[in-house]
């Protein structure tokens, strides 16, 4: 059981960063195309604002992770407390 916690923990790590690193990229090439549309003007990058479209799910699965890894110690750790 502590294994299906943990391979899952690495799976929602590996989501994490893939999904962070598209949203983040995508909204990077986005917002430089608009830059460079407008001729790289100085004024642009102090409007910007960020979607919460991106920042949830990275942070959902963060937590998530987390809470798997607890799981999988709870299991590892109540078994050793059996054994020893």
């Amino acid at each position: 059981m502590p294994l299906l916690f943990l391979a899952l923990s690495l799976t929602l790590d590996l989501l994490q960063y893939f999904i962070g690193a598209a949203g983040w990229n995508t909204f990077y090439g986005v917002k430089f195309k608009a830059w460079k549309k407008i001729g790289f003007d100085a004024t642009f990058g102090s409007d910007i604002e960020t979607s919460d479209f991106i920042s949830v799910p990275i942070t959902t699965l963060f937590y998530l992770k987390i809470i798997s890894t607890g799981v999988a110690y709870y299991f590892i750790l109540s078994y050793l407390w059996t054994v020893l």
